[in-house]
């Protein structure tokens, strides 16, 4: 059994609001995490081994092994960066998976619908933005056009898959508009591979027959109708990758440094947040602002070598063994599960910008997979005692 010092409705609050902020404000989301995450410091230890699993040791392996490359990091100054900028993705993962096993599968519901609302609002933001001529390409409040576009990609197929009750025509009608908004957003944010991967996702849905060929052209026509309207009042950026559509955006000069650096530091690599420091050919970035590899196996090879990539590589095995082993074991939940796989499948695919050192996207990556790690789990009991197998 796992129990907790505090109020259940103060934690599930502050869960609401995590969920609901990610890309609406920056500040607030570390607040709200922030404070889960003190709360869960001062648990009982003997409670927190209980929530210890092997998702947890595989997190938890990663993170020694991000530490490691901090201390031989040949660039300390910058290195030691990650201590902070990175600790939320680690502690936020132990909290959430925590607490997240305290509630029942009715509340997490409730969760979920309030994540998909914000991500459907946030949508709504960043196409009335871009509509307005406001940016160049949709994105939220507080975050870019990779990021906004990323988060919206993780959320899609949890949407899709998520069961809503679609028998009568207000609960399809929200459904299908909440897809069509969300993959609006994706596209007027002008991500060339979140647009592939999200039309890929849709079209195993349809295969999948979670979206039948009435709801996909419907689907179809919103979006186009949307994005025609939308492109109308905004035109610039588009027009020119109209004109350029094989341009890189950069990514041919760091593949081309990728392999004058590939046998530089195999082992521990360089260490964490040093790409400014090491990397050879920043004179043929038209863009002087790239601070990235702008991939997570490419940045975390280079930062953390061989032992490095193989922890993440390690961290995302365990995650898709236990959704899978959750997908056969829990039949209530199928759909939702295979919609967080999908999601999880989404942030793998991103190989042209990354998310695991994104302050908004690590946190987003880590409400999925403790969510999907929650399920299947639990039974309670008459006495409204939780127990985990």
């Amino acid at each position: 059994m796992i129990s907790t010092r505090y109020n259940q409705n103060i934690l599930f609050y502050l869960l609401l609001a995590t969920a609901s902020i990610f890309v609406l404000s920056l500040f607030l989301l570390q607040l709200f995490a922030g404070i889960l995450v003190f709360f869960w410091i001062f648990e009982k230890n003997s409670e927190k081994k209980k929530a210890m699993d092997l998702l947890s040791f595989a997190v938890l392996a990663f993170g020694i092994v991000r530490i490691a490359a901090i201390i031989f990091s040949n660039y300390h100054s910058a290195s030691n960066e990650a201590f902070y900028k990175e600790a939320l993705f680690y502690f936020s993962f132990f909290s959430f998976n925590f607490y997240l096993k305290i509630f029942n599968d009715e509340k997490k519901h409730f969760l979920i619908i309030v994540f998909l609302g914000a991500c459907i609002f946030a949508s709504l933001t960043g196409i009335i933005s871009f509509n307005f001529s406001l940016v160049e390409r949709a994105q939220s409040f507080s975050s870019g056009g990779t990021v906004f576009s990323a988060y919206l990609l993780a959320s899609l197929p949890v949407l899709i898959f998520f069961p809503f009750e679609k028998t009568n025509k207000i609960g399809r009608f929200f459904w299908i508009a909440g897809i069509a908004i969300i993959l609006t957003g994706i596209f007027t944010s002008l991500g060339r591979t979140n647009i592939a991967i999200s039309v890929l996702i849709v079209g195993f849905s349809v295969l999948y027959r979670k979206i039948n060929i009435i709801n996909l052209i419907t689907i179809i026509a919103l979006v186009s109708l949307f994005s025609i309207i939308s492109f109308h009042n905004n035109s610039g950026l588009v027009s020119r990758r109209i004109e350029n559509p094989l341009f890189p955006s950069e990514r041919d000069v760091i593949i081309k440094g990728a392999k004058v650096l590939m046998y530089d530091q195999p082992i521990i690599g360089f260490g964490p947040r040093t790409f400014r420091n090491i990397f050879p050919l920043f004179n043929e970035f038209s863009d002087k602002g790239v601070a990235g590899w702008h991939n997570d196996f490419l940045q975390i090879y280079f930062e953390s070598g061989i032992i490095g990539l193989f922890s993440f590589l390690l961290l995302l095995s365990v995650i898709y063994y236990i959704g899978i082993k959750i997908f056969k074991k829990d039949k209530n939940n199928k759909d939702l599960i295979l919609g967080f796989l999908l999601s999880i499948s989404c942030f793998v695919l991103l190989v042209t910008s990354g998310f695991i050192t994104s302050p908004v996207l690590s946190i987003v990556f880590v409400l999925i997979i403790t969510l999907q790690n929650s399920y299947g789990r639990q039974r309670i009991i008459p006495e409204n005692k939780i127990y985990y197998n």
